[in-house]
């Protein structure tokens, strides 16, 4: 909300623009959470701009952007995070030290399951275009894949999927591995 003299009610200054943002000098961080199509941009500006980056999912449509915002990232010195909001939820994080502290013996494995139905009943299941199925892995999934890596403390080694259609369940196979 804005007041009379064009400043949010916490008090801090409205900008026209992105530009502008990135020129004012009391600005560390920037939150991007503008369409998918020009994350990468804006974050690539704000990195070269010394701002340091809270982006939303995807913060890159493709690997050679992933790679061009890495970079950007990594010349400017600066730091980012994409907004995985389990890591700051205090359950996921007792859960994860008393994984870490090994009372239960070692972690062999993590099973997700993510599921693909809306809230508001929007077909992301049953009927649904591949498309659709697909935004509701980016949608959920990669929050359920991010909490495996929080919990485990490594990295993914290889994942597996299953999935359900019409004519019964589809297993991928062989399972995709991940470099180390």
């Amino acid at each position: 909300m804005l007041s009379a003299g064009g400043q949010a009610r916490s008090g801090l200054p409205v900008r026209d623009s992105f530009d502008e943002v990135l020129a004012d000098p009391r600005v560390d961080i920037v939150n991007l959470s503008g369409p998918n199509q020009v994350h990468t941009r804006r974050a690539s500006r704000a990195a070269n701009a010394g701002k340091h980056i809270l982006g939303r999912k995807p913060m890159a449509l493709t690997m050679d952007e992933n790679r061009a915002l890495r970079d950007a990232v990594a010349r400017a010195g600066v730091k980012s995070v994409v907004s995985f909001v389990l890591r700051w939820n205090r359950c996921w994080n007792r859960l994860r030290s008393l994984l870490a502290a090994g009372r239960d013996g070692d972690l062999l494995g993590i099973e997700v399951i993510t599921g693909t139905a809306s809230a508001r009943g929007t077909a992301l299941g049953m009927g649904a275009t591949r498309s659709r199925r697909a935004a509701a892995h980016a949608a959920w999934g990669c929050h359920a894949l991010d909490a495996l890596r929080f919990l485990a403390g490594h990295e993914v080694v290889e994942v597996s999927a299953m999935s359900n259609n019409k004519k019964g369940p589809v297993r991928i196979r062989p399972p995709m591995s991940w470099p180390r």
